[in-house]
């Protein structure tokens, strides 16, 4: 499993995907390690609520019938992590 993950690692590494220190080098540090569970919370978060997280940016309001509006939604400003102020029932 973790030579998977190594792996994964170097894959987004060298697509210089977010979060990564840019060095240049192919080692995986532990920071990446350490920011790579952040970093796959906001890239499946971009697959799976993209037009929420575009509206949300542009300072829009969500559609009263979107799903997710009655969480109160913002975006995280430090990392752009989609963050609800709601409580889940």
């Amino acid at each position: 499993m973790l030579v998977k993950f190594n792996r994964f690692l170097a894959i987004l590494r060298s697509r210089r995907v977010g979060f990564f220190e840019k060095s240049g080098s192919s080692v995986i540090r532990s920071t990446d390690r350490r920011r790579a569970p952040l970093m796959l919370t906001v890239a499946s978060q971009q697959v799976e609520h993209s037009t929420e997280i575009a509206g949300l940016k542009r300072g829009d309001q969500l559609a009263l019938s979107n799903r997710i509006v009655r969480l109160y939604p913002f975006l995280y400003p430090f990392n752009g992590l989609l963050r609800v102020g709601g409580s889940l029932r």
